[in-house]
């Protein structure tokens, strides 16, 4: 650690002092950065929000699928109308069944209820599968345009960015 043993006053500093050589130089150093520099350029444009971006993005990949999502959500409404009615359909069983001792209505409620239930396995199911193919179609609609784009680029992009950087990117982005 450097030390100046001479007096040293707060207006000035004596000729061999260190504390004046490491101003000197931090000087010289900061001048040296301001000339290397570049000049500022123009402002970039503010990025567009994040409410904005995801309008812009479900204008562009979701509309094409709007009939499918439709589908999607009037199975989604068959599911929980099916499920809202189970237990409905064992309000009789109780009432009709155990008090009034009525078999034939047994067989009748047990069958509404199995048809009940295949109907809410075969929406649901459907359910699932609509929305499994549309989202992997967005995303492949996302991939062959990201393609294309890479395609058209120009080589100094390669050039400019570490491969290893790019795949990462377009892999998990």
């Amino acid at each position: 650690m450097l030390i100046c043993i001479q007096p040293c006053g707060r207006d000035r500093l004596p000729q061999g002092c260190p504390v004046l050589r490491f101003r000197q130089t931090m000087l010289s150093v900061r001048r040296f950065m301001e000339e290397s520099l570049p000049p500022v350029s123009a402002p970039r444009p503010a990025p567009q929000t994040s409410r904005v971006l995801l309008l812009r993005l479900m204008r562009e990949h979701v509309r094409p699928y709007l009939p499918r999502f439709a589908l999607a959500v009037l199975l989604m409404m068959l599911v929980a109308a099916t499920t809202a009615a189970l237990p409905n359909m064992l309000k009789p069983v109780l009432d009709g069944v155990f008090t009034d001792k009525n078999r034939d209505l047994l067989w009748q409620i047990s069958a509404a209820i199995l048809f009940l239930f295949i109907v809410k396995g075969f929406a649901s199911y459907g359910e699932s599968v609509v929305m499994n193919t549309t989202g992997q179609r967005i995303i492949s609609d996302i991939q062959q345009r990201l393609f294309g784009h890479l395609v058209h680029a120009d080589l100094s992009f390669f050039h400019a960015h570490a491969t290893g950087n790019l795949v990462s990117r377009f892999t998990n982005d």
